[in-house]
Parts: structure tokens; C-alpha cells; sequence
């Protein structure tokens, strides 16, 4: 049941999109929204048969939904509603040259020690617990 809502949500989440957009005209993002409604119906039909195939499918949809919508408005990444040109773009709402190069170094020492303790964690707390465990 609550598939079949989803997809008639999509479906009328993408007709609203092609009415008040030009959607229809961006061959591209059109062909990837289609993408993700035919990736919907095909996970809620293999639900019950397939449910790793339902789940790839979904994860698909996902990716599929997120392209349509971030290539059909590139370069903006939030729009205005009260003036086009207050929109913010990808190019008036990035970073410095020099404060891209301090996130690099700090990614490129925090991300190993935080991948290093995590894999640390599972080891110590890998055993699973059990009634006699607990008391």
C-alpha cells in the first residue's frame, strides 16, 4: 500500500515539476526523472519476489531523483523565491582557494584516525551479547 502511494506522490511531484518548471525542455534531467519513476515501480513489484532487487532498484531511484533535480537547476543550488537574482549559485557560494586547502589537511588527518578508531570499535565490540552476558 504504502508503494503505491509513493509512486502516485512521485508521479504528481514530477507532472507539478514539468508544469511550473521547464523540465520538458532539459532532455537530460528529463530522461533521469523518468529513470527514477520506472526505478519506483520496478522496487515496489519486486518487493515481495526480490527484496535485495527492490532495494538496489530503490537506492537507484534515489540517485536518479537527486541528479534530476541538482542538474536541472545547475549552476543554482538554493533559489530565490522572491527575486532570480538573489538566487545562490555554485559559484558565489564557494569556498576561498585557501580555506579549501585547510579543509584538505584537516580531511587528510581527521579521516584515517577516525577510520582507524571505528575499525578499533568493531573489533573490541564485535561479539554479540547474550542473556547469560547480561546477568
Amino acid at each position: 500500500m504504502l508503494h503505491k502511494v509513493t509512486v502516485v506522490i512521485f508521479f504528481f511531484f514530477l507532472v507539478f515539476t514539468c508544469f511550473e518548471t521547464n523540465l520538458l525542455e532539459d532532455g537530460l534531467a528529463l530522461t533521469t526523472g523518468g529513470i527514477s519513476f520506472v526505478a519506483i515501480i520496478l522496487s515496489g513489484i519486486k518487493l515481495k519476489t526480490a527484496q535485495k532487487t527492490a532495494f538496489l532498484l530503490s537506492s537507484i531511484a534515489v540517485i536518479f531523483i537527486t541528479l534530476t533535480v541538482f542538474m536541472h537547476n545547475y549552476p543554482i543550488v538554493l533559489v530565490s523565491s522572491l527575486n532570480s537574482h538573489w538566487s545562490v549559485t555554485v559559484f558565489n557560494s564557494s569556498s576561498s582557494q585557501y580555506s579549501l586547502q585547510v579543509m584538505k589537511v584537516v580531511a587528510l588527518i581527521l579521516i584515517p584516525i577516525i577510520l582507524v578508531y571505528q575499525l578499533f570499535s568493531h573489533l573490541v565490540f564485535r561479539k554479540r551479547l547474550t542473556e547469560k552476558d547480561l546477568g
